[in-house]
């Protein structure tokens, strides 16, 4: 088992919204409980798997810079913990500078 990430987009301006998504992969039954979703070393939160086991969250708080994007999941009645199978990395680029005509 192991979760699976993504992003959308991978890179992104500061201040766009970023959806990140984590799935839990078994080889058992779907997962069920929850994962937390870090980017570098802040946490999104902790989200409940959906019924696919399947959780995400859609942020605009990143400033500028590359992020490495985890996901822990926190095992339930079936399923161990898993840690991200691999982390992704993300990149959020400076708003453009506004400047006056």
């Amino acid at each position: 088992a192991g979760v699976q990430l993504s992003a959308d987009p991978v890179v992104s301006t500061a201040g766009q919204a970023v959806t990140i998504t984590a799935a839990v992969l078994t080889d058992g039954p779907v997962a069920t409980g929850t994962v937390e979703i870090s980017v570098g070393a802040l946490s999104l939160g902790v989200y409940a798997l959906d019924a696919q086991g399947k959780a995400g969250v859609t942020t605009t708080a990143l400033a500028a810079g590359e992020y490495s994007v985890t996901a822990v999941h926190s095992g339930d009645a079936l399923t161990t913990a898993a840690a991200p199978l691999d982390p992704i990395a993300i990149t959020v680029e400076p708003a453009p500078s506004l400047k006056p005509n």
